[in-house]
């Protein structure tokens, strides 16, 4: 119980540590960064604790047993393994152990959180290259003749595709263009 106040308050400590501290080094961003990610977990572990009972049944399927449920819980550190009610504050200290000691499952496969994300950050790593090289050649080929067709019909294609690159939303685009090069 120690334990998990102390870790709240230092999580408290870092909050206002990053508040105060307003020097542009490395060192207050990854401050302020830490701050972020500590008031995100408050937040979400704050929804946990307001969230229905039922709406659980969603994530189980509605045909589960009290056992499922409270395996469920256990996982999301609502219950301890006496079936009591965890405070918020010991909610909150056990997902910070168990995301920064690698103990966070995944609810689908069981396997650690953070070797998931790394078993996919080579093929991340290499579509955000790949697309960031595919804009630099299109931007700049997009430049040229945006420069040397003064008056033309493929400026005025070339205005109406810049500005509907601006308007449009990635997460609406996204789909869109993956619907669509599905049927070619």
């Amino acid at each position: 119980m120690l334990q998990d106040f102390i870790i709240f308050f230092c999580s408290i400590f870092i909050v206002f540590f990053s508040i105060l501290y307003k020097k542009n080094t490395l060192f207050s961003k990854f401050i302020f960064s830490l701050a972020f990610i500590c008031i995100i977990i408050m937040i979400m572990n704050l929804f946990l604790r307001f969230i229905s009972w039922n709406s659980f049944n969603y994530i189980l399927g509605f045909s589960n047993t009290e056992e499922e449920k409270n395996v469920l819980f256990k996982k999301i550190y609502l219950i301890d393994d006496n079936l009591i009610s965890l405070t918020f504050i010991e909610q909150y200290s056990n997902f910070l152990l168990n995301v920064i000691q690698n103990k966070f499952l995944s609810y689908r496969t069981n396997k650690p959180v953070l070797t998931l994300i790394f078993d996919r950050f080579p093929c991340t790593l290499f579509l955000s290259w790949f697309s960031m090289l595919i804009a630099i050649i299109t931007g700049l080929f997009g430049a040229f003749l945006y420069t040397y067709q003064l008056n033309s019909f493929i400026k005025s294609v070339m205005v109406i595709f810049l500005v509907l690159g601006i308007a449009i939303p990635g997460y609406w685009l996204g789909p869109i263009l993956m619907f669509f090069f599905q049927l070619i």
